[in-house]
């Protein structure tokens, strides 16, 4: 409340007085501690009378217009809140993102693409590598140097397991044959002195010492590749920078002789240079960039300065022109002599003709050296396009060459990467078999150790089986001479008695009284129903019946043991024989386990014995049909060079005859085929000949015909009468034609000389001509000086006629 008063002091009129101030102050402050007071009552009051603070605000509607921008500097603090930390987070991003891709990476990525050339070409990033793999270089190239130099001293340890090897091998292996080294790096000039020999990797330590070596090699290659990649962008921004100079000059060219072309001009592409993706460009921020105007003024100031102190620092020096070129010539006017834009030409002296002259003599040397000066200039316009076209052209040429070498480069990486991987899976393998044979022990130890003690508890137990066996057999044997005995034991009984007796000696509870387990712990109620003095026989004594009751008890107590005892021993031998299963199991057990062990050792010398080679061939080397992606050579067999020569020259030898057999049956068949042909035409002859003869037959001669016909002496002497007359008639045409000729000759070269003398003639004539138009001319000046026009009929005086007759006389005479 007391802010409102505070601001509506502020925006009371300045130009009030003094005292009128103080007396709205004084107002104000009166009405403010009237208002404090209210509030201070109104908090005094029961809730229910309380008024809220809102009621106390004298202008509501400048208390909602301070809420409302307090609620929006709120609004404006919250998003910038928001924006600064989305660009925190972006900046963090950034810079996570430029540790990690950009200043970790040694050797950045970048692209070369041709000027006229279509592919493009990428370096290798790489990175700089950690000390760990600095170390571990240095200790296998260390080992490998221990190892060489213990072959050097005792080269019989170092000689192969399966032998000595081969010549043809040794040869090959000297030679440094890509093929048996895997790949084309040694063809390429990458090699490695520390490499080990494929056919000599054996140990875990040599393929892991191997892996180390290759990626060595491999990064050896990355950074002699990246050297030359660097060579030719170096020469690639080189070349840019020649052709864009002479652009800027073709295009003065072009802008001075105001031709209209399409300018060849090469470009870069951001992934030539990468590190413009780490700077952003005016262009590429879409939102008007905001400025005050006092930083307009800060950014107006230098560029101002820098034009004004340029323009006349030009204006200084040469009137603005920095140095003269040879095309400012085709600028250059020559203005007219002022007499010649001020007089007509029949009012200039003989000075000033000569002047006029001179002027335009200069006018057509300036021509002249304008012409020559654009011919010049067209020529340095299609210098420059040629070079820079030429120029171009060599760079795609390098470019091309890169471009291959990268693929040699790329094959011989993937080449040692598939080595690589090849090692680290053999590794792998024989790591897993070593796993798993040590588990195998380990399970191998415990079943041994659980069989041992399975077969001591066995021993134990059959001594227990052995000796409570024997026990039964004793209380069987009791048993069965109480039941044998139990005649004697009532010998004064009658018989018929005694028998009765017996069968209720041989009687027992019911079932489920007399159950072993039951029947011990309740046997005295178990045998009350049999005791019962019901069940004694008549006439018998009643001390026999007791006596008879309690023998016929401890029989039933003993059969009762008994069947305790059966029922203990079975159950002995059914633990016994599962002890004996657990012994036949743990011995299974150990047999497989032993088996598998067994399996682990064929493989694990498998693997050393049959190593994974990798051999590069030709493509014309490779007679195993292609799948869609790759070749598979599972069942493939690598078979010597000269095992394939060989079959290649029986083959060709075969062809060869073959060959020769089909030309051979070719001729003998055109033979047959040319004596049918000749054979039909001898045939179609005779037919023609034939022909002929009837033909001749039909023909009616005359006498001469006949004549000449009958005698062939008169037909060779008359044959030779008409040569003869035809050879004189051929001479005599030859001399005809010959003096013919003569006689044109002549009258061609008199045609010429009357040429000459009417072409002389002619030039006499034009000559007389042109003194006569010379003449006919001064004529028609003398009468026009005269005063007389030749289209009027004017009456001559008689003073004028006597001049003008002898001048006619003259012309006559000159004509």
């Amino acid at each position: 409340m007391q802010n409102s008063l505070g601001l509506k002091t502020k925006y009371v009129d300045d130009s009030l007085s003094a005292q009128r101030k103080k007396e709205l102050q004084k107002s104000m402050r009166e009405i403010s501690t009237a208002i404090r007071e209210m509030m201070g009552e109104n908090e005094n009051n029961p809730e229910i009378e309380r008024l809220e603070l809102k009621e106390f605000n004298v202008d509501v509607g400048d208390q909602q217009r301070l809420d409302a921008m307090a609620m929006e500097v709120q609004e404006i603090t919250r998003v910038k809140n928001a924006i600064n930390s989305e660009i925190t987070e972006k900046y963090d991003l950034q810079v996570s993102l430029r540790n990690e891709c950009w200043d970790s990476v040694m050797v950045k990525g970048k692209t070369i693409k041709g000027f006229y050339y279509e592919a493009e070409v990428k370096n290798y990033p790489l990175r700089e590598r950690t000390q760990k793999e600095l170390s571990d270089l240095r200790r296998v190239q260390a080992i490998r140097e221990a190892e060489e130099e213990a072959c050097m001293s005792n080269p019989e340890k170092c000689s192969s397991p399966s032998g000595e090897i081969k010549e043809e091998q040794r040869e090959i292996l000297k030679a440094g044959s890509h093929a048996l080294t895997g790949s084309i790096s040694a063809a390429l000039g990458y090699s490695n002195p520390y490499i080990y020999d494929q056919f000599s990797l054996k140990t875990r330590e040599q393929k892991l010492n191997q892996t180390v070596l290759l990626q060595d090699l491999i990064h050896n290659i990355k950074a002699t590749f990246n050297a030359d990649f660097d060579d030719l962008h170096k020469q690639k921004m080189q070349e840019f920078n020649r052709v864009n100079e002479r652009n800027k000059r073709i295009k003065e060219i072009m802008l001075v002789l105001d031709i209209d072309e399409k300018l060849w001009e090469p470009s870069l592409s951001i992934w030539e240079q990468p590190e413009r993706f780490l700077t952003v460009d005016d262009s590429e921020i879409k939102v008007e960039k905001y400025l005050n105007p006092e930083q307009n003024r800060e950014e107006q100031k230098p560029l101002a300065a820098n034009a004004n102190n340029l323009d006349k620092g030009l204006n200084g020096m040469m009137y603005g022109v920095l140095e003269k070129k040879k095309e400012d010539i085709l600028k250059v006017e020559i203005p007219p002599p002022k007499f010649a834009l001020n007089k007509p030409d029949t009012d200039w002296s003989e000075e000033e003709k000569r002047a006029y002259i001179d002027y335009e003599n200069k006018i057509k040397v300036l021509e002249n050296e304008k012409e020559n000066t654009k011919i010049s200039l067209e020529n340095e316009m299609t210098t420059l396009q040629t070079s820079s076209k030429d120029s171009a052209k060599r760079f795609d040429e390098n470019l091309r060459k890169l471009f291959e070498k990268k693929l040699k480069c790329e094959m011989a990486i993937r080449q040692e990467e598939l080595k690589i991987s090849n090692l680290i899976y053999s590794v792998q393998i024989e790591q897993k078999i070593e796993n798993r044979e040590l588990e195998l022990k380990l399970k191998l130890e415990k079943a041994v150790i659980h069989k041992a003690e399975i077969v001591e508890m066995v021993k134990e137990h059959e001594k227990e089986v052995q000796s409570f066996h024997d026990t039964y057999d004793g209380a069987v044997a009791k048993d069965k001479t109480m039941d044998n005995e139990f005649r004697k034991k009532f010998v004064g009984v009658p018989k018929a008695v005694l028998s009765h007796l017996y069968k209720l000696f041989k009687r027992r509870p019911r079932a489920k009284h007399f159950l072993p387990s039951y029947a011990l712990n309740n046997l005295p109620t178990a045998m009350e129903g049999l005791d019962a003095p019901e069940n004694m026989p008549e006439g018998l004594n009643p001390s026999v019946w007791k006596r008879f009751c309690q023998v016929r008890r401890v029989k039933v107590e003993s059969e009762l043991q008994l069947k305790l005892k059966a029922l203990s021993l079975a159950e002995m031998n059914a633990v016994q024989q599962g002890r004996k299963d657990e012994e036949r199991a743990a011995q299974l057990d150990i047999q497989n386990i032993t088996d598998e062990l067994e399996s682990l050792h064929e493989e694990k010398n498998h693997l050393l014995t049959n190593l994974m080679v990798q051999v590069v061939l030709k493509q014309d080397q490779v007679e195993v049909p292609p799948t869609d992606l790759t070749v598979d050579f599972r069942d493939s067999i690598l078979v010597h060079r000269k095992v394939v020569e060989d079959l290649n020259n029986s083959i060709r030898t075969l062809g060869k005859t073959w060959i020769a057999s089909l030309v051979k049956y070719k001729h003998f068949r055109r033979g047959i085929v040319q004596l049918q042909w000749t054979d039909k035409k001898l045939n179609m002859q005779i037919e023609d000949l034939e022909e002929k003869a009837r033909q001749i037959k039909l023909i009616k001669l005359n006498a001469d015909q006949q004549k000449y016909l009958s005698s062939s002496t008169n037909q060779e002497s008359s044959v030779s009468t008409q040569l003869s007359i035809l050879e004189e008639t051929i001479a005599r045409q030859e001399r005809f034609f010959a003096k013919k000729e003569h006689d044109c000759i002549k009258r061609i070269e008199l045609h010429k000389i009357k040429e000459a003398e009417e072409t002389t003639k002619n030039a006499n004539l034009a000559r007389k001509r042109q003194s006569m138009e010379k003449k006919v001319e001064e004529l028609k000046k003398v009468h026009g000086a005269m005063g007389l026009d030749g289209s009027q009929n004017p009456k001559v005086p008689e003073r004028n006629l006597l001049p003008r007759r002898k001048l006619r006389d003259l012309a006559k005479q000159r004509r």
